[in-house]
């Protein structure tokens, strides 16, 4: 950036709004913490129309999955924090829309 270039010195940062001092003595810090989803590394795996599918490579006629429960579709790559959220919606989305096709 041109302030780096310039040689300026850095500003002074921010404090952060997710650390806060305990009370008594030390230097102790809590840290915010919220519940999330990451990725999962095993589990059944599914097919396209969020079928599971078994060791035989066929789905498993009725059985539907979608989200942590089954496989990353990544398989031993991992994406980001937060990115199971939308497989677990659109997944979870055709495999109830599969499911209900299913009643008669």
């Amino acid at each position: 950036t041109e302030r780096a270039r310039s040689g300026a010195p850095r500003p002074e940062p921010a404090p952060n709004p997710t650390m806060h001092p305990f009370r008594g003595e030390g230097p102790y810090f809590a840290v915010v913490l919220v519940p999330g989803t990451l990725d999962t590394k095993g589990g059944p795996e599914i097919d396209p129309e969020a079928r599971v599918v078994g060791l035989d490579g066929e789905p498993i006629p009725g059985l539907y999955g979608a989200g942590n429960c089954v496989a990353s579709p990544a398989g031993q790559a991992y994406w980001a924090g937060g990115t199971t959220l939308g497989l677990a919606v659109t997944f979870g989305w055709i495999a109830g829309r599969n499911a209900a096709a299913r009643v008669t």
